[in-house]
């Protein structure tokens, strides 16, 4: 099996540039634990291009996201070798090249009749919606915009929270991808995942994904040969406030800072308070302090740039 992500080699990318026609490369080089692995396993490591996909260049050192795209330039050759005989290390090349105007006149339909032969060069398919639900109220915003606990007049957090509308933006990548790709292994390794790099416009921590389902499908060759693919999907949900847990610092008690014991929160009447605002070291709040929000990174973060995903709607064209 291929250990890791597909490491993209220093001196890639190249292209190639004429009137009507652009040469894209990108070479990779991919690590196996197996003598026995071969190219179909090591084209299928996470982050090698997959056929038909749209050129995206690297991501270079110091950056999020990659710093070009080509909207025509489509992955229509893989090469895989071994570095050396015996080796467990291979170079995978890609080849991403613009459709040849020739191909388009005339009696010569070469690529329209590969692109609708081959399920593998279809266009993904690529829809959205927002989803309404209700979420306990921990804070509110003050006039200049800064948060604060959502408290009675009396200063006391309300206990159990108020509840308030929010809404989530999803949105779902279907493509066909090679038998032999890197599935459920994928979907494992992203699980719950947020990215790390900027995917679709947002930048890090605002995508998590939610789920990549694989299903094994069989298309009928106009040779009548039968040909296996795999139909995934990619499904994913944008938090505009990201996925870091922020809780208010809160408890039943706080330690003391002076003696170092554990108190109770006493209201002006004598009585126990249920909870009061802590100040991030475990001691009372002082009154008019800005009250502390705890943060909890609480998913893994990972590069979507991985997945070769299309990153808008003009690229699903």
């Amino acid at each position: 099996m291929v250990i890791g992500f597909a490491n993209e080699l220093p001196d890639s990318p190249v292209g190639s540039f004429s009137f009507n026609k652009h040469t894209l490369t990108r070479t990779f080089r991919v690590q196996t634990d197996n003598y026995n692995d071969g190219p179909l396993v090591v084209t299928a490591a996470i982050g090698i291009p997959r056929m038909w996909g749209l050129y995206t260049g690297p991501v270079v050192a110091g950056a999020s996201e990659p710093h070009e795209f080509h909207l025509y330039a489509r992955c229509k050759k893989i090469d895989a070798k071994r570095m050396d005989k015996n080796s467990l290390y291979w170079i995978v090349t890609c080849n991403f090249e613009t459709p040849d105007p020739d191909e388009q006149k005339g009696d010569s339909k070469r690529e329209n009749d590969g692109q609708q032969d081959n399920p593998l060069l279809r266009y993904p398919e690529v829809s959205t919606h927002m989803e309404n639900f209700q979420v306990p109220l921990y804070f509110i915003y003050d006039s200049d915009g800064n948060m604060k606990p959502a408290m009675a007049s009396n200063r006391q957090v309300y206990n159990p929270p108020p509840m308030k509308e929010l809404s989530r933006f999803h949105l779902t990548i279907t493509r066909n991808e090679d038998i032999n790709s890197a599935h459920p292994a994928t979907g494992i390794a992203y699980a719950s995942s947020v990215n790390s790099d900027i995917f679709w416009g947002q930048g890090p921590g605002i995508w998590r994904c939610m789920n990549i389902t694989a299903t094994k499908q069989n298309h009928q060759l106009s040779n009548g040969s039968q040909f296996p693919y795999l139909k995934v999907q990619y499904q994913f949900v944008a938090n505009p406030l990201g996925w870091v847990l922020q809780i208010l610092d809160a408890g039943t008690f706080y330690i003391d800072s002076v003696s170092g014991k554990k108190l109770k929160f006493i209201g002006d009447d004598g009585h126990p308070l249920g909870t009061g605002p802590l100040n991030g070291n475990g001691d009372k709040l002082p009154p008019g302090d800005t009250p502390v929000f705890n943060l909890f990174s609480v998913y893994p973060k990972l590069p979507f740039s991985k997945l070769n995903l299309i990153q808008s709607f003009p690229q699903a064209s």
